[in-house]
């Protein structure tokens, strides 16, 4: 069992380490519009031949105290696919780093970083992969872990890309 001074040690780690991820944002990935037939809008797929690049809420308060609720669905040239109003929606969130300098995961190296593990910026992919081994992980400093974590997943990779040639 942890004491208090190992627990308050790495929780600093953990704050320090998010601090070092850039500053996230949260945009819609998937618009699921509830009805008959359900539609569904997501970033990085195609709709009559244009790319989903921005789902956008731009709904906003009426004067009457109610709401009007208003998503727009945007192409790669910013323009309108689709717009819907007053609807029911499942809205599903993505965290991702803000623009500028963003950094990388450090396990996989491709993707952006939106979490913590270990002490390292990873993406939401790696964040929930596990490599088991015999190496004694409960023994390890969290630098070792990533270490540990980030070679596992660049020799899945290469194996998994070799199958694939």
């Amino acid at each position: 069992m942890l004491c208090k001074v190992q627990i308050l040690a790495h929780l600093e780690k953990y704050i320090k380490a998010r601090e070092e991820v850039r500053a996230l944002i949260q945009v819609i990935q998937k618009l699921t519009v509830v009805s008959n037939p359900t539609r569904i809008f997501e970033v990085g797929t195609e709709i009559e031949g244009r790319d989903v690049i921005e789902i956008k809420q731009v709904g906003y308060e009426q004067d009457g105290g109610g709401l009007f609720s208003e998503f727009h669905v945007l192409d790669e040239n910013g323009y309108l696919i689709s717009s819907v109003e007053n609807c029911p929606v499942i809205v599903d969130w993505k965290t991702i780093a803000e623009h500028g300098e963003v950094e990388k995961c450090f396990y996989c190296e491709e993707q952006p970083a939106t979490e913590v593990k270990f002490g390292k910026p990873c993406c939401f992919g790696c964040e929930s992969q596990e490599i088991s081994s015999s190496a004694r992980f409960y023994a390890m400093s969290d630098n070792q872990k990533a270490n540990h974590v980030k070679m596992g997943l660049q020799a899945f990779k290469l194996v998994f890309e070799e199958n694939e040639k």
